[in-house]
């Protein structure tokens, strides 16, 4: 990388949860720490805890009314389940974004799983911020405090995208807005110099 782009790379905004680091082997890696135990995270906790505990009562009396009716108590079940997946991951997600000499790799780690996306340079069409409605209920809830303009709550919120192949990734979720938008040039400028244009 040139000298412009060392300097640009090695100043996130103050306080900035992402770091990047050049590695041996690879071009460098932008690590993204954790998303931590914010207001609206222990919410989303506290919440998935009163509602596990309400279906469990349910299916403990609908054990003693006739055990057949705790299959309705199933679907409440299974969204209970999907909020706790939700939060942990969204709770101790880290993220890490490295630059291989031919590709880049985008790997999420969180205490449900990882998941790791090749991505080769070639493919990459954009990178960029976009307005979005999150499907994920604990991000919607984590993005209210970004989402208030004039007391009125808007649903599409600033998500920092890379797009190839006719498909999205979203990635650094749980950063500030001028977070996002430090590794969105930063990453332009890594493709750049890689030879996308």
């Amino acid at each position: 990388m040139s000298r412009a782009d060392s300097e640009f790379l090695a100043e996130p905004p103050a306080g900035s949860k992402i770091v990047f680091k050049r590695n041996e082997g690879v071009h460098g890696t932008f690590f993204i720490a954790r998303g931590g135990r914010s207001l609206p995270d222990l919410i989303g906790i506290a919440v998935a805890v009163c509602w596990i505990a309400l279906v469990a009562w349910a299916s403990w009396n609908a054990v003693q009314a006739g055990g057949w009716l705790v299959l309705v108590c199933a679907p409440f079940w299974m969204v209970g389940v999907v909020v706790v997946h939700q939060i942990l991951r969204s709770v101790t997600e880290e993220q890490k974004i490295v630059l291989h000499p031919d590709h880049l790799e985008i790997v999420k780690n969180s205490a449900v799983g990882t998941t790791r996306e090749a991505i080769g340079y070639g493919d990459v069409e954009d990178v960029g911020m976009e307005k979005d409605i999150p499907l994920n209920p604990t991000a919607t809830f984590r993005f209210m405090n970004r989402t208030r303009k004039d007391g009125a709550v808007k649903r599409a919120v600033p998500r920092l995208v890379i797009r190839y192949r006719a498909r999205k990734v979203f990635v650094a979720e749980h950063v500030s807005e001028s977070e996002m938008e430090w590794l969105s040039a930063a990453l332009g400028q890594a493709l750049q110099k890689r030879g996308r244009s």
